[in-house]
């Protein structure tokens, strides 16, 4: 195996060889940390056992060896080089469970079906990384203002699945109604008639005229109408 620039050199004072121990457990943790990636928050290593005849003395430097290519989760083997004043003492190999924790959004009361979740709604909890099932959402941004499909209790984490496909605009919102042609514009409030993204075509209804008048939503807030101006004005209650 080769070294990577990013090779744990750890100097570490007083050590027998319960400290040795010590010492292995502090360079897989170290190691495990600078490869995995910043969401994750904690780690615990579980079942370190070490292979070799190679004590740990006094101000020893530990050098795990690693390709790059390691994933650092689960069972782990790694070779560590032990050297003290620039000699190689030789050479052992550690075995070690390693757990990553990442946080997660729950639920932090019961949310029911049918309701819109709130920045309030959701905390952050530590889950181990091997535990998530597929497909859970890892971001409040992924969450909030989403509609929920399903009863959800406290503490539970939400998958795509239990959430109502994403809208932009929800229906009997108000928004703006707008029709132009050239430098002519005319505006007048509305109604959505359902729920919506942006891009589609919607129903509105136009609330001076009481008319429904047909658009696309350009905007959560605006529906740019189809049509000619003269008709869709009139249906908006205006006259171009």
């Amino acid at each position: 195996m080769r070294f990577l620039a990013a090779t744990m050199a750890l100097l570490l004072p007083g050590l027998a060889h319960a400290g040795g121990d010590d010492a292995v457990r502090a360079a897989m943790e170290a190691a495990a940390r600078r490869a995995l990636p910043d969401s994750v928050v904690s780690l615990e290593l579980h079942g370190l056992s070490t292979r070799g005849n190679v004590d740990v003395p006094e101000g020893a430097v530990l050098r795990v060896r690693a390709d790059g290519d390691e994933d650092w989760l689960g069972r782990v083997a790694a070779e560590i080089d032990v050297s003290v004043d620039g000699r190689s003492v030789g050479t052992l190999t550690a075995l070690a469970e390693i757990a990553a924790y990442v946080e997660v959004p729950v639920t932090q009361g019961i949310i029911n079906r049918g309701d819109v979740v709130r920045p309030g709604d959701l905390g952050l909890a530590q889950r181990d990384v091997a535990s998530l099932p597929r497909g859970v959402l890892m971001s409040d941004d992924q969450l909030i203002g989403r509609q929920v499909k399903r009863d959800l209790g406290l503490n539970q984490f939400l998958r795509e699945s239990d959430l109502e496909e994403r809208m932009d605009a929800r229906r009997n919102q108000p928004v703006m109604l707008v029709i132009a042609s050239g430098s002519l514009r005319v505006t007048a409030p509305g109604l959505l008639k359902r729920d919506a993204q942006v891009g589609d075509l919607v129903e509105a209804l136009a609330l001076d005229s009481k008319t429904t008048v047909y658009g696309v939503l350009t905007s959560p807030e605006t529906v740019e109408l189809v049509g000619a101006l003269p008709m869709a004005a009139t249906n908006l209650g205006s006259t171009p």
